[in-house]
């Protein structure tokens, strides 16, 4: 992936990697930070593993700037796990952002939309686990 190592190799590029001595690369990333000289710290990679509700995913996906694997549920069995809101992000759509949520949170009708939720959810997970009984 990535180490301290390749950040210092990126930042002496342009003299040579033979010229520094072991001791010298916590002090440059140091001082990188310290002068706000980020560019070097670019070669390095990153790797996560992330869970989130559908959703979530594929708009990560449409805005994404990284490669992305997903858990396969053709060679998996896939955990249930569902998303369920806050009851202050529980909103009505919003009036003149259509892609958005306004005004104050419907306390009122979360109880009953989670109960509802909930109900889909049972039969959901009742459903699947018949079905990869029978594999």
């Amino acid at each position: 992936m990535g180490s301290d190592e390749d950040v210092e190799r990126a930042a002496r590029v342009s003299y040579g990697y033979g010229t520094r001595r072991t001791s010298e690369t916590r002090g440059l990333i140091r001082y990188l930070r310290r002068h706000r000289h980020t560019t070097p710290s670019e070669m390095v990679e990153l790797k996560f593993h992330c869970a989130m509700p559908i959703f979530v995913a594929r708009q990560w996906i449409r805005h994404r700037s990284a490669s992305a694997n997903e858990y396969s549920g053709r060679y998996s069995l896939i955990p249930l796990l569902f998303y369920e809101p806050e009851p202050a992000a529980f909103q009505a759509q919003a009036a003149s952002n259509r892609q958005g949520r306004g005004g104050a949170p419907l306390r009122e009708l979360h109880a009953d939309a989670v109960a509802r939720a909930e109900a889909v959810r049972r039969l959901a997970a009742e459903q699947y686990e018949w079905l990869v009984g029978h594999d």
